[in-house]
């Protein structure tokens, strides 16, 4: 005969355990609520209306905080600015298309250097500068052009009319048959190495694409092999064949440079642009004159770093020869200058190669009266000279 299990002993005996098993469970799901209440107690402050004396958690709320954490405040400033500025100057970039004869025109860069290259392609970039249809962008990108076209979000095609040029600053300007576009914003205020900045283009064709980056550095003498006979603005913002005359552009959406240059396909992050202030006041002359008039001094200089025995020490620029044009006599001629002199000072400013002084006098107006220091048998003197015009 077979007994029946005892039952109600095994029940018995399994209370114990399941009593165990429930507190243990209560301690901790306690423990874990109290850890979320001061964890969110240390996340957010108390503002002046809560109830410091009320330990209830809000779990809805914990949940909302994890998602929203996921993206930092700084991220989210920066991606709504970036779309903002974006979306702003795109009204003001145009792509042009060049077409040249074959073999006609090759480009390497400014200094002609074979690592050290301007973008070179039959597509580029131009900006808006005027309402009634002026365009700005480089010279390397037209030069010997047989015909060019532009595209904009309301135009595709419009052939461009060369208004002016100028080699010097490597900028052209030309002009469409069109009105009531949107001009850029010239940067009025000084750019800061460490600065965001947007570049904005038509890269190897493509369509209208943005970069982003920093202001690496502002060279005042710009890199010697680059070639550029101005200071420039450095940026790691992506410049690509085809972004060249397109706008480098501030947070405020001001264009506080045109991309023009990059360093060779070696080296990443290397981009130049041509400051606002030298561009602009291209544009707006060529826009009028369909020239950039340029300084002239009419003489032959050599690097020096010390004169004749009696000028030992006398660091500047030495006067090789002095030259006449067509039109007058060599300036520095007529103010006094000897050959042989040494040029020391501009304005008040040293100076310290011929580079340097060429590019303050491609810089000055034809007219302008500039103070230059020369040292003469070890004897110093300043000269009143009055900066002729280039031919």
């Amino acid at each position: 005969m077979n007994t029946a299990p005892d039952i109600t002993d095994r029940r018995s005996r399994r209370w114990p355990l399941i009593l165990l098993a429930l507190a243990i469970g209560s301690v901790l799901g306690f423990g874990l609520r109290e850890q979320l209440g001061r964890t969110r107690a240390a996340e957010q402050p108390m503002s002046e209306s809560s109830n410091a004396d009320d330990p209830a958690v809000d779990e809805s709320a914990i949940q909302t905080d994890v998602a929203t954490s996921a993206v930092p405040p700084l991220h989210e400033d920066l991606a709504a600015k970036s779309r903002r500025v974006v979306a702003t100057v795109s009204a003001s970039v145009v792509r042009i298309d060049v077409e040249r004869d074959a073999g006609q025109w090759s480009d390497s860069g400014y200094a002609g250097e074979a690592h050290y290259e301007l973008p070179t392609t039959e597509q580029g970039t131009a900006l808006v500068i005027s309402a009634d249809g002026y365009l700005l962008t480089n010279l390397h990108l037209i030069q010997a052009a047989r015909r060019i076209t532009a595209t904009h979000e309301r135009f595709a095609g419009d052939v461009a009319e060369i208004i002016g040029v100028d080699k010097a600053t490597d900028l052209a300007v030309l002009r469409l048959n069109q009105t009531d576009l949107t001009p850029i914003v010239w940067s009025e205020r000084s750019t800061r190495v460490g600065e965001f900045v947007w570049a904005l283009g038509y890269p190897f064709g493509f369509q209208r694409s943005a970069s982003f980056g920093i202001i690496s550095a502002i060279h005042e003498k710009p890199p010697r092999k680059l070639g550029m006979p101005f200071g420039c603005l450095q940026t790691d913002a992506a410049i690509n064949p085809g972004s060249s005359g397109g706008p480098l552009v501030d947070e405020h959406a001001q264009v506080v440079g045109l991309n023009s240059a990059i360093v060779g396909n070696r080296f990443q992050g290397l981009g130049f642009a041509i400051p606002a202030t030298v561009a602009r006041r291209a544009a707006d002359t060529l826009m009028k004159t369909k020239t950039l008039p340029r300084g002239w001094l009419g003489a032959v200089l050599d690097h020096a770093a010390t004169g004749t025995e009696s000028d030992a020490g006398a660091r500047g620029v030495r006067i090789a020869n002095l030259i006449n044009n067509a039109e007058s006599d060599s300036p520095l001629r007529v103010a006094g200058a000897m050959i042989g002199d040494i040029i020391t000072h501009w304005d008040g400013e040293p100076i310290e190669s011929a580079e340097s002084l060429e590019r303050r006098v491609l810089q000055t107006l034809p007219g302008q009266v500039v103070r230059i220091d020369v040292t003469r048998d070890g004897h110093s003197q300043t000269l009143s000279v009055v900066i002729g015009r280039a031919h």
